[in-house]
């Protein structure tokens, strides 16, 4: 069972959907949940890498609803529900919802930098998502695995938004 679906602005919504689908997925004897959670859960850091074995700090919100939801599920498999892989996703490359207010904004010519852009992000195609996500359902022995989905490498984000300009002419 693949579970990718959250209302982002309720807790309580978020935890149900995850006990209710683990509570299905133990009645029909299912082999296998993979929630797909956010790279979020990860405190945001100034430097160095994140990982997995990095701790989670997620800021208050959406993504601590997450990593409360990872455990439930994380919890119910080691209380004898259905066993579960946990894929956090990065922000979505191109024609992600994340980056359409900047399209937007740089085509329209209001775009202001905050900082001197040398941020990174590591964005992932949804291809890539779909691929990784197959895997986590299908390879064997990963059960109670945290796997974080991410692009190739992180770009900076002045190095994203001159490639935008390019790409819209502006």
């Amino acid at each position: 069972v693949f579970h990718l679906a959250v209302d982002r602005h309720s807790r309580e919504s978020i935890l149900a959907g995850a006990a209710n689908v683990a509570e299905a997925a133990a009645r029909a004897g299912v082999a296998r949940i993979i929630f797909t959670s956010s790279a979020g859960v990860y405190r945001r850091k100034r430097h160095g890498l994140v990982d997995e074995s990095t701790p989670i700090g997620p800021d208050p919100g959406y993504h601590t609803y997450q990593a409360e939801a990872e455990r439930l599920l994380l919890d119910r498999w080691s209380n004898g529900g259905s066993p579960v892989v946990i894929a956090r996703v990065t922000s979505l490359g191109p024609g992600g919802p994340t980056w359409k207010g900047v399209f937007q904004a740089i085509a329209a010519g209001t775009f202001r930098m905050i900082g001197t852009g040398n941020n990174h992000y590591q964005a992932i195609d949804v291809s890539d998502i779909v691929e990784w996500l197959y895997r986590c359902g299908t390879v064997p022995g990963i059960e109670g695995r945290i796997y974080i989905l991410a692009g190739d490498r992180p770009h900076r984000l002045r190095d994203i938004i001159r490639v935008i300009e390019e790409e819209l002419g502006v």
